[in-house]
C-alpha cells in the first residue's frame, strides 16, 4: 500500500488512510445512535433494506435504474423519491438547479484529521443526504457536517431528505452552527478511545 493512499472498504467497515486505519463519519457519531433496543435481525433487515433504497436512488440518478427488479418495499419510496426529483416542484431537483458537478456515493477522506465518509450526493453547493427513516435531530446535523468537513467551505446547504414505506418524504436543513465543533470533539474521542484500546491490548498481549 503507497503512503497515504486511501482505501474504503464498505463490507469490512475497515478503512485504511497508508498504513493507518481511520473511522469513517458514521462510526465516529455511533455513540448518539442507540440501537440497544432493536432485535439484531431486524435491525439487520432494516440495514440492508436501507442499503438497497440507497442503491436504487443511485441508479436512478444516473438514469440507470431498473424499476422491474426493485424489492416491492421501495417501490412507493422510489417514487417518492421521483417525484422529490419533480423540477416542477419548488425546491426540489436542486442538484440540477444549483451545482453540475455530481459526486454520486463517492468515498471522500481528510488527509489532516484522518476520517473518511461517502456522502449520497455532493454538488458543487449542497450535500444531500438519504434516509428511509424519520430525520434524527441529534446525529444527522452531526454526519452532515462530517461531510461537510471532508467536502470544503465552498459547500452551502447540507441537506437530508428523510422517506418512508408509503412514499411520503420531508426535507430537512440539516445545518447546526455547533454540529461541526461537537463532530470535531466525538473524532477526538473515537481517536483516543481507539490509542486506549490498542495500549489495552498491548499490556495483555505482553503478559501472556
Amino acid at each position: 500500500m503507497r503512503f497515504n493512499q486511501f482505501v474504503y472498504n464498505e463490507e469490512t467497515r475497515v478503512h485504511m488512510l497508508g498504513k493507518q486505519i481511520i473511522p469513517s463519519v458514521t462510526q465516529v457519531i455511533a455513540p448518539l445512535c442507540d440501537y440497544s433496543r432493536v432485535p439484531p435481525d431486524a435491525l439487520e433487515k432494516k440495514r440492508q433494506l436501507g442499503l438497497a433504497f440507497h442503491k436504487a436512488i443511485a441508479l436512478y440518478i444516473r438514469d440507470n435504474l431498473n424499476w422491474d427488479s426493485l424489492d416491492e418495499r421501495l417501490i412507493k419510496p422510489m417514487e417518492g423519491f421521483s417525484m422529490f426529483c419533480n423540477p416542477r416542484i419548488k425546491g426540489n431537483y436542486l442538484w440540477r438547479q444549483t451545482g453540475r458537478q455530481l459526486a454520486v456515493e463517492v468515498p471522500l477522506c481528510h488527509p489532516k484529521l484522518k476520517y473518511c465518509g461517502k456522502p449520497d450526493l455532493v454538488t458543487s453547493k449542497i450535500i444531500y443526504e438519504w434516509k428511509l427513516r424519520p430525520y434524527n435531530l441529534v446525529a444527522d446535523p452531526l454526519q452532515m457536517s462530517g461531510y461537510q468537513l471532508l467536502c470544503g467551505s465552498e459547500i452551502e446547504h447540507l441537506t437530508v431528505v428523510c422517506f418512508d414505506l408509503d412514499g411520503d418524504y420531508k426535507v430537512h436543513d440539516a445545518f447546526n452552527i455547533q454540529a461541526r465543533a461537537m463532530f470535531r470533539k466525538l473524532l477526538d474521542r473515537y481517536k483516543s478511545e481507539q490509542k486506549f484500546n490498542l495500549l489495552i491490548n498491548q499490556w495483555k498481549e505482553s503478559v501472556k
